[in-house]
């Protein structure tokens, strides 16, 4: 062994000497064979390194205490070595590095002792010179987890779950609250008319505009044609979702004695009974009609009209005279014959709709 090593020394000298050195080779050594470096660098920083996680070396128990003392001893300042030799005596593949560039390697192949190196023991560190020299990296790697990163990751998941959490409860600790107010007037008005079933004391908005359009001069929902009549009310004892429009204007233009198309309809209006306000147009004395209308309506005893029985005519009023007519008991009108005032009826309604909608700003 001794003179293999001393021939393969003689040889790098010689090699070395006429063509150029290899800066990073791949070298063949048979079994127990050994490894010359020259560290006689004046800078003390160029000797082998044994680089333990590559994924070229085999020999995972390989023991380079030597190598770790050879470090020590060129740091030392009154030590001085120009040489450094070793001996393989397992088989394997070993990388080593220089100290001073990480990138300059070498690779040293030990065959086994049934085993020869190829005719060149000594190769270029490149792909093809590892698979001449049956040199494989390692594929079957089990790598060590790094802990640092999962730790960080981690801790960085707790603390923006916790801050979250935190974030909520700040939130809703310090929200607004919800102040409480006390129950309106017009609230328990209403409460109370429910109980009682007087639904004719309860309106919506909707039915306040209606009043208005009712009331107020040139508003009407429809406006009547020139030449009509005066307008005319009649409060039906009959929820508005069973009104039928047609059938109102037939049996006032039958009892009137003229075309169903002479009646038109300005305004419905659902105050817990229905209100119609109508008018007759289209004929050339549109009054006289009127008038026969109510004169129809007023009559008693046996000239009493079935108008109030088809009708269920609860009051009837004349917008020109202001009159006011019984509704007939017994015809279908008011249980106990009282004369049904409409206008001092809806301004009492109105009155209580204006008191409520003041209590409700007020409040």
């Amino acid at each position: 062994n001794t003179s293999s090593a001393s021939s393969r020394r003689q040889m790098l000298q010689s090699s070395t000497s006429t063509e150029k050195p290899i800066v990073s080779p791949i070298v063949c050594l048979g079994f127990g064979d050994a490894m010359l470096w020259d560290v006689s660098d004046p800078s003390r920083q160029h000797f082998p390194v044994y680089v333990k996680d590559s994924l070229l070396n085999t020999n995972e128990n390989f023991d380079y205490t030597e190598f770790r003392d050879l470090a020590e001893k060129i740091a030392a300042p009154n030590f001085t070595l120009t040489t450094f030799i070793y001996t393989f005596s397992v088989a394997g593949v070993y990388t080593f590095a220089d100290n001073a560039d990480e990138f300059r390697i070498t690779v040293i192949r030990v065959v086994s002792q049934n085993e020869v190196c190829p005719t060149s023991p000594y190769e270029p560190y490149t792909q093809s010179s590892l698979v001449t020299m049956g040199v494989t990296r390692e594929r079957d790697l089990l790598l060590a987890p790094d802990w640092p990163l999962i730790g960080s990751l981690v801790g960085a998941l707790v603390v923006l779950v916790v801050g979250t959490i935190f974030a909520l409860w700040l939130f809703r600790r310090q929200r607004w609250g919800i102040v409480g107010t006390a129950l309106p007037d017009y609230r328990g008005l209403g409460i109370r008319a429910l109980e009682d079933k007087e639904f004719a004391n309860l309106a919506s908005k909707g039915s306040t505009t209606k009043r208005h359009q009712l009331t107020a001069a040139g508003d009407e929902r429809v406006q009547a044609p020139p030449g009509s009549s005066r307008p005319l009310t009649m409060r039906l004892d009959i929820p508005i979702t069973e009104f039928d429009a047609d059938f109102f204007c037939s049996t006032i233009a039958e009892e009137s004695a003229v075309d169903e198309s002479n009646v038109l309809v300005l305004t419905t209006t659902d105050e817990g009974k229905v209100i119609v306000r109508f008018v007759f147009t289209g004929i050339d004395d549109p009054d006289r009609a009127a008038d026969f209308l109510i004169a129809r309506i007023s009559a008693e005893g046996d000239e009493q009209s079935e108008l109030h029985s088809h009708l269920n005519i609860l009051g009837f009023e004349d917008g020109a005279r202001e009159a006011e007519y019984d509704a007939f008991t017994g015809a279908g009108g008011h249980e106990d014959g009282q004369l049904m005032n409409i206008a001092e009826m809806e301004d009492e309604f109105w009155d209580y709709e204006r008191q409520i909608d003041l209590e409700g700003f007020n409040t």
